[in-house]
């Protein structure tokens, strides 16, 4: 039980990465914050970019975290700090780290889906990760010739039908892949349903199959 006179606020810095980093490829980046109290210990960090929450972790583990993903649409520099709160409620804001996205924008379209997303949305408004399709089978008729679906972290129970756009040149083709960094599991609706598949492909994906950082190309 913490002290009802405890004003003594918890440390906290960011640990990683360094300040200064920049990055040229999309990816996700992991902001890790270390924060320790004398007093009834740290109940939670929030992680801020520039004024912006974005997010808030209660579990230390190996330092309390932040993951970050970031394309293009990204590209600027950012300044990142946390903020440690103990048991009485005190806080305590760290050093800001500042942090530079520096991405060339391809020539080439990609979209995002995700277990948060929402299908009502359109192919246009899913090329921005903010706002991503939440089903495959929905987010590959988007796919146009050198586009590619990046799938978000999270496991997607469904078993794929016949909805890439189809051809049969190698010279531009869509590429499905797991985001950068994240860790995807496909899975069949039913134990007795076939493994999700892309007919038509040299690359089968067989039930709960991890894409990562797996890539699966259809010609168009």
């Amino acid at each position: 039980m913490p002290s009802s006179s405890d004003i003594t606020p918890p440390s906290v810095s960011i640990t990683s990465p360094a300040s200064g980093t920049t990055y040229t490829t999309s990816q996700t980046v992991v902001i890790t914050a270390s924060a320790s109290d004398t007093i009834g210990g740290v109940t939670k960090v929030e992680f801020y970019g520039g004024a912006t929450l974005k997010g808030v972790d209660t579990t230390s583990g190996d330092g309390f975290t932040f993951s970050w993903s970031l394309t293009s649409a990204n590209n600027g520099t950012h300044s990142w700090t946390a903020k440690a709160y103990d048991a009485a409620n005190n806080s305590k804001v760290s050093l800001p780290i500042s942090l530079t996205v520096n991405i060339a924008a391809s020539s080439a379209t990609d979209y995002y889906v995700a277990t948060t997303g929402n299908d009502s949305v359109s192919c246009v408004q899913a090329k921005n990760i903010s706002t991503p399709k939440r089903t495959l089978n929905n987010a590959v008729t988007c796919l146009t010739p050198g586009a590619t679906l990046y799938i978000m972290r999270g496991t997607y129970a469904e078993t794929l039908h016949n909805n890439i756009p189809g051809g049969t040149s190698w010279s531009q083709p869509v590429t499905v892949a797991a985001f950068p960094g994240q860790a995807v599991t496909i899975q069949a609706q039913s134990r007795s349903g076939p493994g999700p598949a892309f007919p038509g492909t040299d690359h089968r994906l067989h039930r709960r199959r991890r894409l990562h950082p797996g890539r699966c190309k259809r010609a168009v």
